[in-house]
C-alpha cells in the first residue's frame, strides 16, 4: 500500500490539540513497526506533566484520506551542541524515557518519510532537530536520513548507549547459574544479613486497577523516592513538582490497563526498596528504582534486583530492559544489550551549520589515531 505525498497533509498543534488526539493516537500505535508503550498517547501525556515547566510543546500530525498517519511530538529548548548555542527541537522525553521514534503506519512510512521536509518548513525557528534514544529498529534510523539528504538537510547518527537486556527465558536456575560467582556470593551476603536482622521480608507487586490503589502507590513510591539518596544530587525525585505531576498522570494514564507496575521490598512491614516499570507484554521495562538512603547498610535495592528477576523468571517470557546507564549492577545482571542511537539533524542556519561543522571536527577528532 502507498500514499502520494500530495494527498498527506501536516498540521502543527498545542496541549489541547494532543489531547484531543488520544483515540486516533492508540490506533496509529497499532500501525506502527513495532510495539512501545514509550510512544503511546499516555506516556507522552504524563511526559509532558513534567515538561511543560521547562519546555514549548509542539504536536506535529500528518493525515491523509482522513486517516491519521504519523505523529511526532517535540518539545523546543535552547541548548548547546558541540559548544554551539542552537535553537533545538527534541523529542518530548524526560529522564526515564528509553526510546522515541516517529510514530507512524508502517504502510506509509516512505510517504511520510517524504512529506517531512514540508513539516521541517513549517517549524519555524529552529537550528537542529534532534531525535534521541532511537532503538536500532527505529521508523526514523531507516526512512528519514535519505528522505532529509535529497532536499540538502545534513543529518548525522550518533551512538546514544545502550539498554542492558535480561531475556526472561530458559528458567531461573540456568540463567542464575551463568551469573558470576563474586555476584552469587554477594547476594547471600545480603540475604543472610537481611535475614538476621528482620523477621518479615517481603516483595510485593502494588495493585493499581483502582483510583484509591494508584493514589496509595503514588505516596508510597513517593516517599520511597523522597527518602533515596537521589534527593541530594539530583531533582529527579518524584516529591519535586514535574517528577511528581509525571508520576501521577503515568499511573492515571496507564495503571489501570496494566501498563505500569510497581514492586515494593518491604523489611519487618516498612517498604524499603521499589522498582517502577512499563509493561509491553513481551519487553518489560525498568523505568527507575530507588531505596532508602537510611537502610543502605542492609543493601535492600540489590535484594530487591535479584529477587525481582528470580520471580519474572517464573512469571512471563520476553525481555527485561533494565534501563539505559553504565550503572555496576546492571553489568552484573544483563546478558546482552539493546544499542540505541542519535539522529541529528542539521537546518540551514547558521547556528544550524556551525553545530554541523562543529560535529564534523569532533569526528575527525575522535577517529585521528594516537601518537605513538
Amino acid at each position: 500500500m502507498s500514499t502520494s505525498t500530495s494527498e498527506l497533509r501536516w498540521a502543527l498543534g498545542d496541549e489541547r490539540d494532543f489531547a484531543a488526539l488520544a483515540d486516533d493516537w492508540r490506533r496509529l500505535e497499532h500501525r506502527h513497526r513495532y510495539r512501545s508503550v514509550f510512544l503511546s498517547h499516555g506516556w507522552l501525556d504524563a511526559a509532558w506533566q513534567w515538561r511543560r515547566q521547562d519546555a514549548q510543546l509542539s504536536v506535529a500530525t500528518l493525515s491523509g484520506a482522513g486517516d491519521l498517519r504519523a505523529a511526532l511530538v517535540l518539545q523546543r529548548q535552547r541548548t548547546r551542541l558541540h559548544k554551539v548555542p542552537v535553537r533545538c527541537l527534541q523529542c518530548l522525553t524526560v529522564p526515564d524515557s528509553q526510546e522515541v521514534d516517529l510514530l507512524c503506519d508502517q504502510h506509509h512510512e516512505v510517504a511520510v518519510a517524504m512529506a517531512l521536509p514540508d513539516l521541517l518548513q513549517q517549524l519555524q525557528d529552529w537550528d537542529v532537530l534532534e531525535l534521541k534514544p532511537l532503538r536500532a529498529d527505529a521508523m526514523a534510523l531507516a526512512c528519514l536520513p535519505p528522505a532529509l539528504a535529497a532536499t540538502g538537510l545534513r543529518t548525522r547518527i550518533d551512538s546514544a548507549g545502550d539498554n542492558p537486556v535480561v531475556p526472561l527465558a530458559g528458567g531461573w536456575e540456568r540463567y542464575y547459574s551463568s551469573r558470576s560467582r563474586r555476584l552469587k556470593k554477594g547476594n547471600n551476603l545480603i540475604a543472610n544479613r537481611l535475614r538476621r536482622k528482620y523477621q518479615r521480608i517481603e516483595l510485593q507487586e502494588l495493585p493499581l486497577a483502582s483510583r484509591e490503589e494508584r493514589a496509595l502507590a503514588r505516596r508510597l513510591l513517593t516517599d520511597i523516592s523522597a527518602d533515596s539518596w537521589k534527593a541530594q544530587q539530583t531533582s529527579t525525585c518524584f516529591d519535586q513538582p514535574g517528577p511528581g505531576r509525571f508520576l501521577e498522570r503515568l499511573l492515571a494514564r496507564l495503571g489501570d490497563a496494566g501498563r505500569v507496575r510497581a514492586w515494593v521490598l518491604s523489611l519487618d512491614g516498612r517498604a524499603a526498596a521499589a522498582e517502577l516499570q512499563l509493561d509491553d507484554g513481551e519487553t518489560l521495562s525498568a523505568l527507575r528504582a530507588d531505596f532508602r538512603q537510611a537502610l543502605q547498610q542492609d543493601s535492600p535495592g540489590s535484594y530487591l534486583n535479584w529477587k525481582l528477576l528470580e520471580h519474572l523468571f517464573t512469571e512471563r517470557d520476553g525481555l527485561y530492559r533494565m534501563g539505559p546507564g553504565a550503572n555496576a549492577y546492571k553489568a552484573r545482571w544483563q546478558v546482552t544489550a539493546q544499542p540505541l542511537q542519535r539522529l541529528l539533524v542539521f537546518n540551514a542556519t547558521i547556528a544550524g551549520r556551525a553545530a554541523w561543522v562543529a560535529s564534523r571536527w569532533r569526528q575527525a577528532l575522535a577517529e585521528r589515531p594516537p601518537k605513538d
